[in-house]
């Protein structure tokens, strides 16, 4: 028993406490999105603007409101929002360095049960994602101990919308089982002592290809690693945009040994003929066999 406070955001939980509320409504909550739930210590019901004006008639209209609160799970049955990037995370292009694909890839970081002093406490962010990606990176570690952070971190992206969730959300059951992943050795991270290439060169598990009124095809090579102890045959997989010509050689990569390399050529060649309206669209190359596939996102850009 107690009074219910019913509060416009942004509302401080401190001095409803105080006064000696049992619990709170928020109204007119614009400022909270749908996708993450603030942690309150005391019960509490957000409102959005429709259901807030109903109450507010409500209040009005009774000289003694009464209300009560009746917390439920509910399993809605045809609706999936997981997983699904958060309105708050961070998105792409790479203001920095462009021919990278920004973010690499996504992990669960929305209402977070996580211990808390004494208790416990629910948390979003950064601060959670990341200790999710990095189990993910111990469990593979543990399974693959002579793996570099490299192919951990390639194979994380692989086995996962570009500029929201890169190459998508981690999925820790594949990562274990890769097929193929990408080395960055000398010869790829060196490039300052180069005279030619670039960042889009860098064998990235991704792609970044700028098309501007000078430049029509792009050429990229990327070296790929089997890493399972079985002999292995990929065929390569294309989905681009109507307007961009993929040509991908060669097309099927044959491994007979574990850490053997192979290496292929993406051609990338602008169709659009002046009529691209869109600065910016999107496909991916996937390798694939019976058991793996392994994807990489690709960015398509035109330049005006």
């Amino acid at each position: 028993m107690g009074k219910i406070v019913v509060c416009m955001t942004p509302v401080n939980e401190t001095l409803v406490r105080q006064a000696g509320g049992a619990g709170f409504v928020l109204m007119d909550s614009t400022s909270w999105s749908q996708d993450e739930t603030p942690a309150f210590t005391l019960p509490a019901v957000i409102l959005g603007h429709t259901d807030g004006e109903k109450l507010r008639a409500y209040l009005v209209s009774s000289r003694y409101p009464v209300a009560s609160f009746s917390f439920a799970c509910q399993t809605v049955i045809g609706e999936t929002r997981a997983p699904m990037v958060a309105t708050f995370s961070s998105r792409g292009p790479n203001p920095v360095v462009p021919e990278l694909l920004k973010p690499d890839v996504i992990a669960p970081g929305v209402d977070i049960l996580a211990p808390w002093l004494d208790r416990y406490r629910i948390e979003s962010g950064t601060s959670m994602s990341c200790p999710h990606v990095a189990g993910v990176a111990a469990l593979i570690k543990k399974k693959h101990g002579d793996w570099t952070p490299a192919m951990i971190y390639g194979r994380g992206i692989t086995a996962a919308t570009p500029f929201a969730a890169g190459a998508g959300h981690v999925r820790p059951q594949l990562a274990l089982d890769p097929g193929l992943v990408r080395l960055f050795v000398p010869d790829f991270v060196e490039c300052t002592t180069t005279s030619h290439g670039g960042p889009a060169s860098l064998n990235y598990p991704s792609f970044v290809v700028s098309f501007d009124k000078d430049i029509d095809v792009r050429a990229l090579t990327r070296t790929v690693t089997k890493v399972s102890e079985v002999v292995e045959t990929y065929n390569v997989a294309v989905v681009a945009p109507e307007h961009v010509k993929v040509t991908i050689t060669p097309t099927t990569l044959e491994f007979k040994e574990r850490m053997e390399t192979k290496s292929y050529t993406a051609e990338f060649r602008n169709e659009a003929a002046g009529n691209q309206k869109a600065e910016w669209d999107f496909g991916h190359i996937s390798w694939e066999n019976e058991k793996h596939r392994v994807r990489s996102p690709v960015a398509f850009q035109w330049k005006k």
